[in-house]
């Protein structure tokens, strides 16, 4: 998976702070940004090119890791919340409970843990950093890439306002 961004920052360890424009395939979903209405997004990437400030680079993240990342994202968290409704629809009879409403409650109790849990194994580096971080391959210009023409023109506009 190929992104085309704009370095803002170098951090340590080798890392840039890369802002990155939403383009059309992302659609309206604004999952990557909890539902705010800007346009761009920003991601740490690993700069083994070392790229500057202001430079215009592609970020290359491997699809199976990128595939693999949004199944523990998104799939342990749905796991949960359907294997909370089983749960909570089970036992509602047992304590004279409502099915609806301890079936949903399970579900979203069980969902918060998965999200829980992952945000802790993340914390303490389960998942191999590496394996899932973006790396800038290549130092891009845009008035001489005629498919980046439309990113570079959307980027200015963004700025501009």
């Amino acid at each position: 998976m190929i992104e085309y961004g704009t370095v803002k920052r170098i951090k340590k360890n080798n890392t840039a702070r890369v802002i990155i424009t939403r383009h059309e395939m992302c659609g309206d979903c604004k999952a990557c940004e909890l539902g705010t209405s800007k346009k761009t997004m920003s991601v740490d990437a690993k700069n083994d090119i070392n790229a500057k400030v202001g430079d215009k680079v592609a970020l290359e993240m491997e699809f199976a890791n990128f595939m693999k990342a949004s199944g523990v994202a998104y799939g342990f968290p749905l796991i949960g919340f359907l294997l909370g409704i089983f749960i909570g629809y089970a036992i509602a009879p047992m304590f004279h409970l409502n099915e609806v409403y301890s079936g949903f409650f399970g579900g979203l109790i069980l969902m918060f843990c998965a999200y829980g849990i992952i945000h802790l194994m993340d914390r303490r580096g389960r998942f191999g950093k590496d394996k899932y971080e973006p790396v800038i391959t290549n130092v891009i210009d845009p008035n001489n890439n005629l498919l980046l023409n439309k990113y570079a023109k959307s980027e200015t506009s963004e700025d501009e306002q």
